[in-house]
């Protein structure tokens, strides 16, 4: 993940995160301070941008069961092949968010990651998808659609954070609301 998306998205969330914590400090704070940031609810997604410039980032990341069909780590070929293909296309093909033509807005490029439960404490199966755009005229646009709910058919609602600079703003989709503003900051 881009260190700068990270950093500006903890640094807004970090005194939430840091109440939460001290008011909710029940078991072991870190493994609260990472619930806080993410948390695992199957058919939600989580979809981040940042824009600074012409340079568009965006995150987005669901349970592995609405992306995969599966939460388990991999066992047989049939399962580590549909990880193997899907991580593929999905670099490949897929754009999430539909850019207007007018924002002239190219994909420079994709990585997808699978996260498996393991040994070592981690208990979610998550998916994770970051996609860096160039956009010439992104001004022009004031808001986009998904196609999430279509290509991932039981994500349900979806919590979008935008970061522009300076300020931010969020909003909520679902399979009947697939589009939102961008600009409107």
């Amino acid at each position: 993940m881009k260190k700068n998306l990270w950093t500006k998205l903890i640094t807004t969330g970090m005194l939430l995160v840091l109440a939460n914590v001290a008011i909710h400090a029940v078991g072991e704070p870190e493994a609260q301070a990472k619930k806080s940031l993410h948390s695992h609810s199957h058919g939600a997604a989580e979809v981040n941008i940042s824009i600074e410039g012409t340079t568009v980032e965006v995150e987005i990341r669901a349970p592995n069961l609405d992306i995969l069909g599966f939460e388990n780590t991999p066992s047989g070929e049939l399962e580590h092949n549909t990880v193997k293909q899907l991580k593929a296309q999905l670099e490949k093909d897929f754009e999430p968010i539909l850019f207007p033509k007018e924002s002239q807005c190219k994909l420079m490029g994709s990585k997808v990651e699978f996260d498996f439960p393991d040994d070592k404490g981690h208990d979610h199966s998550d998916f994770e998808m970051e996609l860096n755009y160039t956009c010439l005229e992104l001004k022009k646009v004031k808001t986009v659609e998904t196609v999430l709910f279509k290509r991932f058919p039981t994500l349900r609602s979806a919590k979008v954070q935008i970061i522009n600079g300076d300020k931010q703003s969020s909003d909520k989709i679902n399979p009947k609301k697939v589009n939102f503003k961008l600009n409107d900051i």
